[in-house]
């Protein structure tokens, strides 16, 4: 059997019609029909991130497939049973070779970050996001925005995400606390320590802002 030539969608993809003349996408190969030497330096430029935006695409992709195929074997009442699951898992791990755990994990991603708030990004980024932020969707955006506003590699973005947490969980203790009828002055103490964080800590200017908003919840509840 004839193995197919791949189409790259320009629309999607955008990359340079020079470097498209020179590069063959088959289902198991990339050809150089004129050599890899032809190449020139501006083309490789446009065909390393076309590879990788390739690579990427195909994970929100079977992300998305599997959060929809979840939508159309709901049974009567509404809910996926255990053995549509175990089927639809069954075929996409046998078929793509990927484990059953990563497979959850990107439908999982798909599913937690609609197609509208999804950034130029690594899908490793938006991974990240969903999970170290506690569930907590505007944080993650939050977080996602900035860091695509700065180019964060996924390491600066991890880092980001950890100090961020940090100084929202300690807001979100002293919420608590003050829900329990906290002593004032220990809340004027936390409030101190919380102040620091943001002065000391390594946040950007919105990240400080969105934590500044709970502050200003606790500052209201004493």
């Amino acid at each position: 059997m004839k193995k197919k030539t791949l189409t790259i969608n320009n629309d999607i993809f955008n990359p340079s019609i020079s470097v498209l003349k020179k590069v063959r996408f088959n289902e198991d190969s990339l050809e150089f029909p004129l050599g890899f030497d032809a190449i020139t330096d501006d083309e490789h430029k446009d065909l390393w991130p076309l590879l990788l935006k390739c690579n990427e695409a195909s994970q929100w992709w079977i992300g998305d497939y599997l959060v929809n195929c979840e939508q159309e074997t709901m049974d009567a009442k509404g809910k996926v049973t255990k053995s549509m699951k175990v089927k639809l898992y069954e075929y996409v791990e046998e078929t793509t070779g990927y484990s059953r755990s990563y497979l959850k994990q990107m439908k999982s991603v798909a599913a937690r970050i609609p197609k509208e708030k999804r950034t130029k990004l690594s899908f490793q980024h938006h991974y990240d996001a969903v999970g170290g932020c506690d569930g907590d969707p505007n944080i993650m955006f939050t977080l996602l925005k900035e860091a695509e506003k700065l180019g964060s590699t996924v390491s600066k973005f991890r880092t980001d995400i950890r100090t961020f947490m940090a100084g929202s969980g300690a807001v979100r203790q002293t919420i608590n606390a003050s829900d329990a009828d906290m002593d004032f002055s220990q809340a004027v103490e936390q409030i101190q320590k919380l102040t620091t964080v943001i002065n000391k800590g390594n946040l950007t200017q919105s990240q400080k802002d969105y934590i500044k908003k709970d502050l200003t919840t606790l500052i209201a509840a004493l």
